[in-house]
């Protein structure tokens, strides 16, 4: 098979998958569900305040090492509890941690 051949077949397979988020319903209301928590994160400014955390904490009146040491603390405390948000979700079924999740928050 040439190259040429290969990236055609890889395109068709892309494309053809990619149709099958908009096409398939169970798989459209999961591309809007993640398509949703990632506009979300993005919005919610966290990852604003991880760029900036050194400049934050300069600007705070911290000397540019602390700031450093301070910004890594940032990232390994974002880091080390997100391990257990991973934990619940994978342990947990996906769909009915969400169901929970949004009764909880309607009621």
């Amino acid at each position: 098979m040439t190259f040429a051949r290969v990236c055609i077949a890889l395109i068709v397979f892309a494309c053809h998958f990619n149709l099958r988020l908009f096409t398939v319903p169970r798989v459209r209301r999961a591309t809007l569900a993640s398509f949703t928590v990632m506009i979300a994160q993005q919005m919610c400014g966290i990852n604003i305040i991880a760029f900036y955390s050194s400049t934050i904490f300069v600007l705070s009146g911290y000397s540019e090492r602390n700031a450093l040491y301070a910004s890594i603390g940032f990232g390994a405390v974002n880091f080390v509890f997100a391990w257990p948000a991973v934990y619940t979700i994978d342990t947990c079924e996906r769909a009915s941690f969400s169901y929970e999740l949004t009764r909880s928050r309607s009621s």
